[in-house]
């Protein structure tokens, strides 16, 4: 058995994501970070391996939704809609989630209040993420080792959006989504948190305790309104948020 070793499990990531294999899901465990504070500290240290970020610090943050939990997105990961992803440039899966992404208009620590987040918000923009992961049978992996992994990150791929005259209210939203041309059922289609900026204020804090705390012009993903489904080579995934505009992808 392998013990959790920061160094072995960094390598092990960046290994798989250069496209040299997924990684055993037995060795996943094994290497498993024992906490949330050391997933942490490995989605950064594999960012800087990767060169994730060029600037020094990401610009875009994704949230779980219900869970206090987020990584950051790696800056050439966010692509405009309408997108087509192909099936090779895949690890493993093509999972989808549609979002809203908000944008800060100006720093954003710490302490700040709901009506703080929403003062900061200058566009709110719809939005899909690709899951894929880097581990085989990820269903039975722990959770840490794909927090540590950019929990199951793909990519985000950012569609239409309004500017600052947004409604600052985003509880209720109507959201359509059809797969192929059909509709799926509108009643499935909410926020965990009804109000997908619950969890900004909790994000400020920690993005600020990873030494990069949010600035104007940073993106986050605020959290699912779909359960994540899988889509196959040929499907085409369109989604509209009401009063927002839409977003797509073809997989191809």
């Amino acid at each position: 058995m392998v013990k959790y070793d920061k160094k072995e499990l960094v390598a092990t990531l960046v290994n798989a994501w250069k496209g040299n294999g997924l990684v055993n899901a037995e060795l996943a465990s094994d290497l498993s970070p024992g906490s949330l504070l050391e997933a942490y500290e490995i989605q950064k240290l594999l960012g800087i391996q990767m060169e994730w970020w060029p600037n020094g610090r990401p610009s875009a943050w994704k949230l779980v939704g219900e869970r206090e939990l987020a990584a950051p997105v790696p800056d050439r990961f966010i692509i405009p809609s309408p997108s087509v992803i192909k099936k090779n440039s895949l690890f493993s899966l093509c999972g989808i989630e549609v979002e809203i992404i908000v944008r800060l208009s100006r720093e954003l620590l710490g302490g700040c209040s709901d009506r703080d987040v929403r003062n900061s918000i200058d566009g709110v923009f719809s939005a899909i993420e690709i899951f894929d992961v880097r581990v085989e049978d990820w269903r039975n992996v722990p959770d840490n080792f794909l927090l540590a992994d950019l929990q199951m990150h793909g990519k985000l791929v950012l569609g239409d959006g309004v500017l600052n005259e947004w409604n600052k209210s985003l509880y209720g939203t109507e959201l359509d989504i059809l797969v192929n041309g059909l509709s799926l059922d509108k009643g499935l289609f909410r926020h965990p948190m009804g109000d997908p900026l619950a969890m900004i204020p909790w994000l400020a804090s920690h993005a600020e305790k990873r030494g990069w705390p949010l600035q104007k012009g940073d993106m986050i993903a605020t959290g699912s309104w779909s359960k994540m489904f899988e889509i196959n080579p040929g499907d085409v995934v369109q989604a509209f948020f009401k009063d927002i505009g839409g977003v797509s992808v073809f997989l191809e």
